[in-house]
């Protein structure tokens, strides 16, 4: 329906649709790229055009057009350490643009959850902090912390020093 669909990620995965601009950097440098696409999306603004053959200049454009945008972000910036600094960068650029803001979620489980509300609220731990830091107790259910999440050495270490570890799990190496 005439979508403009750009990317910023570590990969060049076929996305099985039409895509515009796609920025593939390592993880390490995507504070750096979005930090440009805030700067191409400031100079368009103040009416400075950017050089229409950057990648960065031509989604800055994009995102200044039109009325129905949005800036979604994923589960390897969840899981990535500059996490809040990404947030914080595709904030200030959704709101120089009108875009709104969002993340895509990462199964039928993760939507059902945010569908309910059983999602930590301010000050409330998710369950990647849960697992990287030793906790009072915790109540593990069909998960493999070491092969499920982000970091496994993390994990390990965490439920290894927790007071009361509960799983309840057909997997045997829990």
């Amino acid at each position: 329906h005439g979508a403009a669909i750009h990317s910023l990620g570590a990969t060049q995965d076929d996305w099985l649709m039409a895509t515009g601009q796609r920025i593939v950097s390592a993880p390490s440098r995507w504070v750096e790229a979005l930090g440009a696409i805030g700067q191409a999306v400031a100079a368009a603004k103040g009416g400075q055009a950017g050089d229409v053959a950057d990648s960065t200049s031509r989604i800055a454009a994009s995102l200044l057009k039109g009325d129905d945008k949005a800036i979604l972000l994923g589960q390897s910036v969840a899981q990535h350490p500059e996490c809040s600094r990404i947030v914080e960068l595709a904030h200030a650029i959704a709101a120089q643009t009108g875009a709104s803001f969002g993340w895509l979620g990462d199964g039928a489980n993760d939507v059902g959850a945010q569908w309910v509300g059983a999602v930590p609220r301010e000050g409330g731990f998710g369950a990647a902090r849960m697992l990287s830091q030793p906790m009072k107790a915790l109540i593990l259910l069909d998960v493999e912390p070491i092969l499920d999440g982000p970091n496994p050495q993390a994990a390990r270490a965490a439920l290894e020093q927790s007071g009361l570890v509960v799983a309840l799990t057909p997997f045997s190496d829990v």
